[in-house]
Formats: structure tokens, C-alpha cells, sequence
């Protein structure tokens, strides 16, 4: 890469209304560039105008609870083939295909429908790529917490905050599992790298700074975290 390939113009970010895709979309219009959103309730015909004149999409859309398995397809690798098509189509009298970053799961490696489902998203894109020569990068990325995450659904962390403030108390099933926990800070920063340059090819992309315990570990610095918050609001001096 080098200076003169630095992204200028329009950039999308499709599942903007998301937790990643919310603190995504406010760090990328802060840098000053133009940024265009779409999610999965818009229009369809909506993905085609979004896409045109972008330099870099950021592909977050999907699906990560269903009913049923055939929506864990549909919404991760479905929401990928109309991005893909909505591409095919704006290039179509320029030639030029913007960068496409995946934000796949490290589910990925398992074979539950979740990550069955990131796992083919992910060979879609090898495969367009290698088929157009349309520049991609791929993020298996681990629980993710921080900021507009909620509890109970798309953040550990941030059910566990919610419980411990509320004296609610925290299941853990395997102890001993270890995870793996990212920042939506780091990983946004590590999205916004890409704005540097254009890489060619495929790239299989990490975010760089990450903390890994067991499950037991976090359920015990949340319970001791909780107790020093409680023990320092019965120190506060009361105000008049």
C-alpha cells in the first residue's frame, strides 16, 4: 500500500444500525469521510444506490439468533450475495469494485448452524473475489463488548454487567472454557486501517489487541468489580 492509494470518498456500511456498525458509522464520519448505511430492514432495491461510488464497504449485516437454521443462511450468506450483486452491478461501465470487509465469527471454526453459516459467507467471498479481483478482508472476530451492546443478546460482557449491578446472579456452564474478548474500540480501529490503502487479494485480517481468560475467571472479576462499586457509593459522602 502506499499514500496515494488512501481511500477518499464514500464509504458503506451495511448493518449500520447494529452494535459494531453504529460505533463504526460515528468513528468513519468523524475522519470526515462520506458514509453511507444500509440494514437488512431496507428496501432491497435500496442495497444498489448505496453501493454506487463506494471506494470501501464494510459488511456487518447479518443474523446471529433465529428461529430457525434456514435464517441463520439467509441472513448471513443471503445478505452477502446481494451485496455482492449490488457490486457486480455498479461496476458495471467502470470496472473498478470496492474493498469488502467481512465481519465473519470465530464460530466460523465450529460447526454449529451460527458458524456453518459465517463459514459459507466467508467461501462466497474467496470465491467472488477470486472470480473479479474485487480486494476483501475477512474478520473472524471473537466476542466483541463496549459501548451499545446489550444484555442478553449480542455481548457476555454486557449481560454480566447487568446482572452484578442488579445482584442478579451469573451462570456459567464450562468454567474452565476459555474465551476470548475484544473491544468494539479496537476492533472499529482496526476496520478503519483499511482506509490507509487498497490491499489486492484476499486478506485474512485479525484485530490485534485481545483479552483471553476462562469463563470462571471473568464471572469472578465481574463479582469483584461489582462489590468495589458498591463499597465505594457507601463511602461517597452524601451532598446537600
Amino acid at each position: 500500500m502506499t499514500e496515494s492509494q488512501a481511500v477518499r470518498g464514500k464509504v458503506l456500511v451495511t448493518g449500520a444500525s447494529g452494535f459494531i456498525g453504529k460505533n463504526l458509522v460515528v468513528a468513519l464520519r468523524r475522519s470526515g469521510l462520506e458514509v453511507g448505511v444500509f440494514d437488512l430492514a431496507f428496501p432491497a432495491e435500496a442495497l444498489a444506490e448505496s453501493v454506487r461510488g463506494a471506494r470501501v464497504v464494510f459488511h456487518l449485516a447479518g443474523v446471529n439468533r433465529t428461529e430457525s437454521d434456514e435464517e441463520f443462511t439467509k441472513g448471513n450468506v443471503g445478505s452477502l450475495e446481494s451485496l455482492l450483486a449490488a457490486i457486480d452491478q455498479a461496476a458495471l461501465g467502470r470496472g473498478a469494485r470496492p474493498l469488502v470487509v467481512l465481519s465473519s465469527s470465530a464460530q466460523a471454526a465450529l460447526g454449529n448452524p451460527y458458524g456453518r453459516s459465517k463459514l459459507a459467507a466467508e467461501r462466497l467471498l474467496r470465491e467472488y473475489s477470486a472470480r473479479t479481483g474485487s480486494p476483501a478482508a475477512i474478520y473472524r472476530l471473537p466476542g466483541v463488548f463496549g459501548k451499545w451492546c446489550s444484555p442478553n443478546y449480542n455481548s457476555v460482557v454486557a449481560t454480566f454487567c447487568h446482572n452484578v449491578a442488579r445482584s442478579i446472579p451469573i451462570s456459567v456452564s464450562e468454567p474452565s472454557r476459555i474465551v476470548t474478548l475484544v473491544h468494539v474500540d479496537d476492533v472499529v480501529a482496526q476496520f478503519m486501517s483499511h482506509l490507509a490503502g487498497i490491499p489486492e487479494g484476499v486478506t485474512r485480517a485479525e484485530v490485534g489487541r485481545y483479552s483471553r481468560s476462562a469463563w470462571e475467571n471473568w464471572r469472578k472479576g465481574f463479582r469483584r468489580f461489582a462489590r468495589c462499586g458498591r463499597t465505594s457509593r457507601s463511602r461517597t459522602p452524601a451532598t446537600r
